[in-house]
């Protein structure tokens, strides 16, 4: 990117990847994390986009490549205890997650092909049955997902705060903690459904107990006879389509299922169909739309209701709307049985019933052995770290994640944030020059309109490059060797900066261990004080030379002397910046206040180009630190003169502070004419002088 007069600032915000008080689950740089980690896992490349009206994540698979659109919004935090910018993190890696597993398992082109056959059953049916498959397919890829990718705790911390949110139910009266909520007969086997596949919140447990009285249902007794004579039925379709890795036989036998609830709800008091409704959802350009398609949807199922969506709960996606072309995946990677030893433990809890001999719901068989190892948490594609105290959705505590998730977290949010500080440093930096830059185009225009010369510096750009790849050998070394000089930096800064009594002194206090005789001789030196240190603030500003004729060895010495040397300087609170000419141009290596880690691939590149423009160069860094409160220097790193000689001379003479040059030749008298460049001026011939000149240079400075 070239700043240059005229540049928006907003295109500007959109390349670095932040923006003022911008949050970091809105971010550019969260974006960037997001889409990278969604690409580790995943065999296709799918891009995601941040949209702020979104209510969840979507999924539209229409093209080669899918994209994942993801909400910014912030989520309550009921059941979890991370802070807040921690679980923003989790839930948005969470449900990266949990669309990845319907691109990477669901057909959905056999749903929709089942979908077409609910449309003739009658009002609501369509809007019903996809509630219906969305949850039973929820579970079913999340627990793929579990077992094939380390992503247990992410969609524990998911589904275990939505669904202590989420009523499912209608609320008819609430005093303080308790809630008393009914439940017609379609929400209440979603319940169900829910508890079993996807999140055991202990709901339908309570729904289904006669002595409980804070969830019924709205059919009373009637209905209730109904759901528990359904209730084998829907343990037998949770745990067939959880263990089964083929997508298009999970739509068969949840269809088959929908076909059995049907009868049902025919014989329901309160069947619920009028409540169901697709959930419409705006696009990021404002328009109505459905899911992952960011278009307008014709879609308009006839029945209303009073969802949010097709999925289990509110905050998950509702994937009846996805758009999907890609390839999908069999699981085949998965243990089946080891998944349904799994299963049946989950169902059986959810419904409040143990296992009955040895057998899956629907009469199947399990390894009664291999299952009761599941449920201790010793079996296959399990950890086996859990104990009494903890249940069996991944062995987490109640209202805790595990201590290492956390730590985790804590660790990539630290991480991000650094990423996102250096991020606003770095705009922080570009908003800077880009005033020095429209300044100068500014004050060439007066002058021409006065009829006087052009000014010079009409037409003044600056870099902001982005590195590609880089030496990472070379910038490990380059963190040693500075660890090992900010050591040294450290110890001298602490002598400087001691309060220090100075003897022999004509006034102050009398200097009674030393002062007597010479007082009795005449003498009027006799006195000591005690002088403060004077600390102070440094702004150091490193331009290294990368024309043409600095290829090879050179260059990469010079990256390496200077790296040490600005790595030491930061650590030691020298606000440090770096500045490079790359084909002929000047660029920002490093801003102010923006850590290295950063731009490594910028300063460890190793790349040379062009001519030596270093009269702009120290035109920019001399208009940047003008009026700074602090002591500014700069160390130029270069093989050759100016290209610019008279234009150099003079912005050097207009230079307030130390300008020091380090020359890199094998030859001191091919530039004899050159100690005219720099107020002072060193030459070194290879890595090792190169390093020893920085180093005293800076410390003459500083020292």
């Amino acid at each position: 990117m070239k700043l240059q007069a005229g540049i928006d600032i907003r295109e500007v915000q959109q390349r670095i990847g932040v923006g003022k008080d911008e949050e970091l689950r809105e971010s550019e740089k969260r974006r960037r994390y997001l889409q990278g980690f969604s690409r580790l896992i995943t065999p296709v490349r799918p891009v995601l986009k941040m949209i702020d009206e979104l209510p969840t994540a979507a999924v539209n698979q229409k093209e080669d490549d899918p994209v994942i659109l993801m909400t910014t919004r912030e989520f309550d935090q009921p059941y979890t205890g991370f802070s807040q910018r921690v679980f923003d993190m989790v839930m948005q890696e969470a449900l990266t997650v949990h669309e990845i597993g319907h691109i990477l398992y669901t057909d959905n082109e056999s749903f929709k092909t089942y979908l077409g056959q609910v449309d003739m059953d009658g009002p609501g049916s369509k809007s019903m049955f996809k509630r219906v498959w969305n949850t039973l397919e929820d579970g079913a890829i999340e627990e793929q997902l579990r077992h094939e990718y380390d992503v247990e705790s992410e969609i524990f911390a998911l589904n275990s705060n939505l669904f202590e949110n989420d009523e499912i139910g209608h609320v008819v009266d609430e005093e303080g903690d308790v809630k008393e909520i009914r439940f017609s007969f379609i929400q209440a086997v979603l319940l169900g459904l829910s508890d079993m596949a996807v999140y055991d919140s202990g709901k339908y447990q309570k729904l289904i107990d006669a002595d409980n009285t804070d969830l019924q249902m709205s059919g009373e007794q009637e209905d209730l006879d109904l759901l528990n004579d359904l209730t084998p039925e829907m343990k037998s379709v949770v745990a067939d389509v959880k263990s089964q890795p083929n997508s298009e036989k999970r739509n068969e036998r949840i269809f088959e299922f929908w076909e059995v609830l049907q009868d049902y709800l025919d014989d329901a008091e309160v069947d619920g169909a009028s409540e169901s409704h697709l959930n419409d959802m705006l696009d990021s350009d404002g328009n109505i739309s459905f899911g992952g398609d960011d278009s307008q949807s014709g879609d308009s199922d006839e029945d209303g209701g009073d969802g949010d969506s097709n999925a289990p709960v509110e905050g998950k996606p509702d994937d009846t709307q996805n758009e999907f072309s890609g390839q999908v995946r069999e699981a085949n990677e998965l243990n089946r049985q080891s998944v349904q030893q799994q299963v049946v433990i989950q169902v059986q809890q959810a419904s409040g019933d143990d296992p009955v001999d040895g057998q899956m719901p629907g009469g199947s068989q399990i390894d009664q052995e291999a299952a009761e190892d599941a449920e201790s948490g010793s079996g296959d594609g399990e950890s086996d770290d859990t104990d009494g105290d903890e249940n069996d959705e991944g062995g987490l505590q109640d209202g805790e994640m595990k201590p290492e998730m956390e730590e985790q977290y804590q660790q990539e949010l630290a991480q991000e944030a650094a990423n996102l500080d250096g991020g606003q440093a770095m705009l922080d930096e570009i908003e800077e020059f880009l005033e020095i830059i429209e300044d100068a185009a500014a004050n060439a225009g007066q002058q021409q309109m006065g009829g006087g010369a052009l000014d010079e510096w009409r037409g003044l750009t600056l870099d902001i490059p982005e590195g590609d790849s880089y030496s990472e050998d070379r910038w490990d070394n380059s963190v040693r060797r500075g660890n090992r000089l900010a050591r040294v930096f450290k110890n001298r800064l602490q002598w400087n900066q001691r309060t220090r009594e100075k003897t022999r002194q004509r006034r102050g206090q009398f200097d009674v261990r030393r002062g007597m005789i010479p007082a009795a001789r005449g003498q009027t030196d006799v006195f000591k004080r005690q002088e403060e240190s004077q600390e102070k603030d440094y702004d150091c500003i490193f331009v290294l030379d990368r024309s043409g004729s600095m290829g090879g060895q050179d260059i990469r010495d010079a990256e390496e002397a200077i790296g040490s040397l600005a790595y030491a300087l930061q650590k030691v609170g020298v606000n440090t910046s770096i500045l490079d000419l790359y084909g002929s141009q000047a660029r920002l290596a490093l801003a102010f206040g923006q850590d290295m880690m950063d731009q490594r691939k910028v300063m460890f590149s190793g790349d040379t180009s062009g001519g030596t423009p270093l009269a702009e160069v120290v035109h920019l860094a001399r208009k940047r630190v003008q009026g700074e409160d602090s002591e500014p220097f700069m160390i130029v790193v270069t093989d050759g003169a100016p290209g610019n000689r008279d234009k150099y001379i003079n912005e050097l003479n207009n230079c307030n502070f130390p300008v020091l040059g380090v020359y890199l030749t094998n030859s001191r008298g091919s530039h004899a004419e050159d100690e005219n460049y720099f107020h002072r001026t060193v030459y070194v011939t290879g890595q090792e002088e190169m390093d020893t000149a920085l180093m005293n240079l800076a410390q003459d400075i500083m020292f």
